[in-house]
C-alpha cells in the first residue's frame, strides 16, 4: 500500500478505499461515478457542504473488483426500539468484549493489526477516514505511522468504526510447497553457456546434469521477478507465490527436455517458460483487483525469443481458460475472431477488441473511449464473460 499523492479533498474514506485496493483515486471514483465534490449542503463550510461518498457507495465499488468489505466496531451499541420507532439514548446499551472497555479497544487493536482496511473517525474538522495495513496507518493526508490509540489521539484522530477489507475467492487455491528462504541462498548467476553445456545431457536422461540445469537457473527466477515487482509494486505482496510460480515455470521447462523435447534453443525455452508462469500468475492478481500491470513481459537479451521455442503471446487478450473452453470451435483464427466479435454488443466493444488485438492495454483504451480505467476494465470482464457464455453453448 503507497500514499496516494493526489488524494481527493472531498472524500477521504474514497481515498482511502482506492489505497487498500492500490489503484488510482479517479479510477476508484470513476467506478461510483462521481467524486464526491457536488455541493449538496450550501449552508456549510468547505468541505461539509459536499457530498462526499457514502461508505455503501465505496462498499458496492469494491464488490465490483471482488472484495469483501467487513465493519468492525469499536463500541457497539445496543438501542432498545420503541412503539414511535424512537428510543431515548439513555437506554443504550454498549457491547463489551470483556470486562471493561479497555478489551474492546484490545479487540480493536488486534483487527487493525492482521487485517487490511479501512478506520474511520472523528477528524480535527470534520468526519476523517485513513487506511491500514497489518497496524499501519496511511493517511490520505500523507502521514504515515504505526497504529495505536495515542498516535491517533496525538493527531487528532478518534477512530470508532474498521472496514475490513477481504478479497473473495471461491476456493483455496493449492500451491506447490515453497521454501521461504530458498531465495536468499542462491547467489550464484544464471549461465547461459551452461545450459548450452548441459542441453544435450538433460535431452539423454542425465538426471544430475537436469538437477544442475534447474539450479543453475534459479537466480534468473529471481531477476524476473524483482524485475517485476520494480515495475508493478503493487504486487509486492505476491513476490513468494511470484518466485513460486517461476520456479514451477523452469522445472516445467527442463523436464520438457529431459522428455527428450526437440528444443532447438534452451536459453530461450527456460527464459519464456519463467516469464509466462510469472505472468499468468501477475495477471490473475491484477484481475482481481482491477489494476493495469506495465512490461509484464521482459525480454532476455541473451535468449533469442523470436526462435520456434518461445510461447507465443495472445493477442486478442482473452484468458487461456476461456479459450481452452472452446477448443474445437477455436481452431481457425478466423472462425475465434467471427465468434469473438459476435459478442460485441456496442460499438466501444468493438473498439475493445480491435485496440487489444493492436496490443493496447485497458488504460489506452480507456483514454481513447472517454471513460475510467476500471470502466474499461469491467468493460472487458463482461465481454469474456459473455465470450465464455458462447463457448459453451457452442460445446453443447
Amino acid at each position: 500500500m503507497r500514499l496516494q499523492t493526489k488524494p481527493n479533498p472531498w472524500s477521504c474514506i474514497g481515498t482511502a478505499f482506492a489505497m487498500v485496493l492500490d489503484i488510482p483515486v479517479a479510477d476508484f471514483f470513476g467506478l461510483i461515478g462521481h467524486d464526491g465534490s457536488q455541493i449538496a449542503f450550501p449552508v456549510l463550510p468547505d468541505p461539509m457542504a459536499r457530498r462526499g461518498l457514502h461508505i455503501q457507495e465505496c462498499i458496492a465499488a469494491c464488490v465490483r473488483l471482488g472484495y469483501a468489505v467487513t465493519p468492525i466496531e469499536l463500541f457497539p451499541v445496543i438501542r432498545p426500539t420503541l412503539a414511535n420507532g424512537h428510543a431515548p439514548h439513555k437506554e443504550d446499551l454498549v457491547v463489551l468484549f470483556g470486562e471493561d472497555e479497555l478489551a474492546n479497544w484490545k479487540r480493536f487493536e488486534q483487527t487493525i493489526k492482521t487485517s487490511t482496511g479501512v478506520l474511520e473517525g472523528i477528524g480535527r474538522r470534520c468526519l476523517h477516514a485513513v487506511a491500514y495495513d497489518r497496524g499501519t496507518i496511511f493517511d490520505p493526508d500523507g502521514d504515515q505511522y504505526a497504529y495505536s490509540h495515542p498516535a491517533c489521539e496525538s493527531r487528532g484522530f478518534h477512530p470508532r468504526r474498521a472496514w475490513r477489507v477481504n478479497h473473495l475467492s471461491k476456493e483455496p487455491s493449492m500451491k506447490l510447497p515453497y521454501d521461504h528462504d530458498l531465495t536468499n541462498k542462491i547467489t550464484q548467476s544464471s549461465d547461459h553457456e551452461r545450459n548450452e553445456r548441459l542441453h544435450p545431457r538433460v535431452m539423454a536422461g542425465d538426471e544430475q546434469a537436469r538437477e544442475e540445469m534447474i539450479e543453475s537457473n534459479m537466480p534468473l527466477v529471481v531477476l524476473r521477478v524483482n524485475s517485476v515487482i520494480q515495475r508493478n509494486p503493487q504486487l509486492t505482496h505476491l513476490r513468494d507465490d511470484l518466485h513460486s510460480a517461476g520456479f514451477t515455470g523452469l522445472v516445467q521447462a527442463v523436464n520438457k527436455m529431459a522428455e527428450g523435447s526437440d528444443i532447438a534453443n534452451p536459453n530461450s525455452y527456460i527464459s519464456v517458460a519463467i516469464s509466462h508462469e510469472i505472468a499468468k500468475l501477475a495477471e490473475k492478481e491484477a484481475a482481481h483487483i482491477g489494476i493495469e500491470l506495465v512490461n509484464l513481459l521482459e525480454r532476455d537479451p541473451l535468449a533469442d525469443t523470436d526462435s520456434a521455442d518461445s510461447v507465443p503471446e495472445v493477442s486478442h487478450g482473452i484468458p487461456e481458460s476461456i479459450v481452452d473452453a472452446n477448443q474445437s470451435a477455436a481452431c481457425e483464427l478466423l472462425e475465434l475472431r467471427d465468434l469473438i466479435e459476435s459478442c460485441c454488443e456496442t460499438d466501444e466493444e468493438g473498439t475493445l477488441i480491435r485496440m487489444r488485438e493492436e496490443g493496447y492495454v485497458d488504460r489506452d483504451i480507456a483514454e481513447a473511449l472517454n471513460m475510467p480505467h476500471t470502466a474499461a476494465y469491467m468493460l472487458r470482464k463482461e465481454l469474456e464473460q459473455r465470450f465464455k457464455q458462447k463457448c459453451c453453448e457452442l460445446e453443447e
